[in-house]
This record gives structure tokens, sequence and C-alpha cells, in this order.
């Protein structure tokens, strides 16, 4: 049986300290016995705190890709290194055997953080731009800056870590 019901909320409701709603649903059946759902709450933001909200969310999504890059070039030195001593020697020693695979594992784990996780900094930035999107703040600064930084995940999954991580692999 589906039941609908339509609540006005007064606009009285901020001025008296309201900023959500919490919500469940409550059942009984005819064996009288009962269920509660999972309770859901809304909250009533003004489009400025959505916005400050999200760009405090942006900031350490660009913080932590700063982190991963960081990570990145840092990984990127025993390649480097195996790669010298490969053309040098032309074969490698254990222990550079050793620091490419921990490269691998390191470049492995680097790009699924970015983009492939599902806390992945890349879901963050499409959470980010959904939640915009349906506050109506999607011609905003933040989401243009936000849609920037998904290209610009787009491109170093596409090119530098992906190439990076088949580099090691090799």
């Amino acid at each position: 049986q589906k039941i609908e019901r339509t609540w006005t909320i007064p606009d009285t409701a901020s001025a008296q300290g309201i900023t959500g709603l919490t919500l469940w649903i409550e059942a009984t059946d005819n064996a009288n016995q009962s269920a509660q759902s999972k309770s859901v709450t809304l909250r009533f933001t003004t489009p400025e705190q959505t916005l400050a909200e999200l760009a405090q969310r942006q900031t350490d999504i660009r913080n932590k890709i700063e982190q991963s890059l960081q990570q990145q070039r840092e990984a990127a030195l025993p390649i480097t290194s195996g790669m010298e001593m490969l053309q040098q020697n032309g074969e490698l020693q254990q222990q550079d055997r050793d620091a490419l695979q921990s490269s691998a594992r390191n470049q492995k784990n680097l790009r699924s953080a970015l983009t492939q996780d599902r806390n992945s900094v890349k879901s963050t930035l499409e959470s980010i731009a959904e939640q915009l999107n349906a506050n109506n703040l999607g011609e905003t600064n933040l989401a243009q800056e936000t849609q920037a930084l998904l290209e610009r995940l787009k491109q170093l999954d596409s090119t530098d870590l992906s190439t990076a991580q088949q580099s090691v692999a090799k």
C-alpha cells in the first residue's frame, strides 16, 4: 500500500531554530509485530551554507590530490633509478627489483585512492558536483572548479597514473 503525505514547512521554522527533520517509518502488521526503518535526516541550509560546506570538502580534496601527486613523484624515483641500473648493468639487483615491486604496489594504491575506490577523490568530487547541481548551485565558481578538478583527474588517470603503473609492472 502506498501512502503519501505532503508537509508544508513553515517559514518560521528556521527562525525557531529548526534546521532539519529526522524521519523514519514505523509499521505494525495484523499480528501486532512492529518494525522501524532507519532514520533519514533532512537538513535545511541556505545556499551560502551549502557552498561553504562543499568548498571545505573541495579544499580537503585539493590537499589529498597534492599529497597523492607528491607520492607519485616519490614513487617514480625507484623507477628512474632502476631504469638507469638496467641500462648500465644489463640487469637489476634484488634490492632494485624489490624497490620496483614496492613502487608498483604504491602506484596501484595511489591510482585506486584517486580514481577507483568507492571513497576515491574522484567519487568525492562527483558527489560535490551532484550536490551543487541538486541545490541549484551548478553555475557557481565552486562548480566550475570542481569540474576542472574532475577533468584534471581524468587526464591524470588516463596518462600519468596508468602509464606509471604499467611501466612499473614491466
